[in-house]
């Protein structure tokens, strides 16, 4: 409820988001022909979403910011932006991002977070067998 100004303030710059508990997840849609402008749009917002953070005591951590480009890689590879201002410091675009327990590539394959789950299920089945 304390954060629910945040809403306002990004909608202003014309981005959408999802919040959850302390987490808000921002982002914008935008053909490649528009990249550089989008980019412009993101940080300016950033940088709103972190003066009214900081005039309400709380922090943004610019460590904890990914930036990631979803989109086929026929898409992706036409980009020429590789890294994004993020306030006081430099953000290199990820090519995948935690979100809710979930691994998110920028293809939206599943295939990190299926890489990730495989082992930790594999050892799980071993650890039950040689229990038992």
């Amino acid at each position: 409820m304390y954060t629910a100004e945040l809403s306002h303030i990004i909608a202003r710059h014309g981005l959408q988001f999802h919040q959850y508990a302390d987490d808000c997840q921002t982002y914008v849609s935008s053909p490649v022909s528009a990249i550089n402008s989008t980019v412009q749009q993101f940080s300016c917002c950033l940088h709103d979403v972190e003066a009214w953070m900081s005039a309400s005591h709380l922090r943004l951590n610019p460590s904890k910011t990914v930036v990631l480009w979803l989109g086929s890689q026929h898409l992706i590879d036409k980009l020429d932006v590789h890294e994004v201002q993020v306030l006081s410091s430099t953000s290199k675009i990820d090519s995948s991002a935690h979100d809710l327990g979930v691994v998110v590539d920028s293809r939206l394959t599943m295939s990190d977070h299926v890489a990730l789950v495989c082992p930790s299920a594999t050892d799980k089945i071993n650890r039950a067998v040689t229990d038992s």
